[in-house]
């Protein structure tokens, strides 16, 4: 297939997420590079989300209308408000009918089932990106969590126009579950890619109040049970007995804050940092020597990707999604899930060779700009779009030829 048209060609796209700002996690942060860097590309998109307490129904963000539905945070009933928002998703999508050509949903969730049924009715193809693999896929934990979730994942298999697999581990769970190699295109998450990369972290360190010296490692993600931020803080309790000048920060919050800062008391004040959730994640990016990600499991992880971006030394599990960006010994070091020792001689290592913690970082950062940019991610998903625009015209949204298809 060719590249993108003219603007005259291009699908206007309603682009659905349970949540879409503010920003708490990859999947978000995704959908929102991909909606405003389609609207840099000529696009016309909106975005249909949940309500989170405090945020207005409707309003413009980085160009991009957003459109809210009030039941996701605000209905008290359980699981059920879930069916809740299905409905009022599907009278939304209606209402706008004549706004868009076609539905792209992030996560194979309650939304999902939404976005189908609507596109089937109202013959618009919708896209399905699926973020997550092994215990957290999302058809899986839509299944678990919602009554009549299994049914609905059946439905969303079976009927999605397109699945977008942002990592080869999710493409191999979709097929799994029975989904048709034709309805699967592998398009992985993308991010900006750095122009310049300052090897003085001194003022960056100092513009965040941070020690000028020492070795400063990241940990950037949710303070919950899967991205495993209590192995990444015991490493570190392991590393600080023979690095003390190293530190660690924690971006991100979560319910494992308050059992990880009792752990981190044990340490001497300033050696581990609490930042929390912070809008400003790329300049301790700059500031930093390392990242850690020693979660169970990932799909893609956008952290990981936006560290190696900025050249840091990145240590990860060896689980799907992570095995997919890091090369052991070339673009950063694996180990196993888990294992905090393990991490800890990882964190050894590059703290006590610097020029090696500079290696892996600039061969992360060629890697990343080779085969993640989120330049080339638009235009994959300008050409999918308007593929399935044109085959829905036709009447024959049947099959895909596009560049990264699995």
């Amino acid at each position: 297939m060719s590249g993108p048209s003219s603007r005259a060609a291009l699908p206007r796209v309603l682009l659905v997420v349970a949540q879409y700002h503010p920003v708490v996690g990859g999947v978000e942060k995704q959908a929102q590079r991909l909606a405003e860097g389609l609207v840099r590309r000529g696009l016309a998109v909106s975005v249909l989300t949940g309500r989170p307490p405090g945020t207005p129904r409707r309003e413009v963000i980085g160009g991009v209308p957003v459109r809210r539905l009030t039941y996701l945070a605000e209905w008290k009933f359980g699981p059920a408000k879930f069916h809740v928002q299905v409905l009022a998703a599907l009278a939304e999508m209606w209402q706008r009918r004549e706004s868009y050509d076609l539905i792209h949903v992030h996560q194979a969730h309650w939304l999902a089932f939404a976005g189908i049924l609507a596109g089937q009715r109202l013959k618009k193809p919708c896209v399905v990106t699926v973020h997550n693999t092994a215990a957290r896929f999302d058809l899986r934990v839509l299944g678990r969590f919602l009554p009549g979730g299994a049914w609905m994942g059946r439905y969303i298999a079976c009927n999605a126009d397109r699945f977008v697999a942002i990592s080869r581990a999710i493409a191999e769970e979709l097929r799994a579950w029975g989904v048709n190699e034709n309805r699967i295109v592998y398009i992985s998450n993308g991010v900006p890619i750095p122009a310049r990369w300052e090897a003085d972290k001194a003022p960056a360190r100092r513009a965040l109040g941070l020690p000028e010296h020492g070795f400063l490692i990241l940990f950037v993600g949710s303070l919950r049970t899967h991205k495993r931020p209590d192995v990444a803080l015991a490493a570190f309790r392991l590393l600080h007995r023979e690095v003390p000048e190293a530190r660690m920060i924690f971006l991100g919050d979560g319910p494992m804050r308050c059992s990880l800062a009792r752990q981190a008391a044990l340490l001497p004040g300033g050696a581990v940092i609490w930042a929390g959730q912070v809008m400003n994640v790329t300049e301790y990016l700059v500031a930093a020597d390392a990242l850690v990600l020693p979660s169970d499991v990932e799909g893609l992880p956008l952290a990981l990707l936006e560290g190696m971006a900025h050249g840091l030394a990145c240590v990860g599990t060896v689980v799907p999604g992570i095995v997919e960006l890091l090369r052991h010994g070339e673009t950063g070091f694996l180990v196993p899930p888990r294992d905090a020792v393990a991490l800890a001689d990882a964190l050894r290592t590059l703290a006590r060779d610097r020029s090696l913690c500079v290696r892996l970082g600039n061969n992360a950062r060629d890697f990343v700009r080779g085969h993640f940019d989120l330049e080339a991610v638009l235009v994959e998903h300008i050409r999918l779009y308007q593929h399935l625009v044109a085959a829905e015209k036709r009447g024959a949204a049947t099959s895909c030829h596009v560049v990264g298809q699995v």
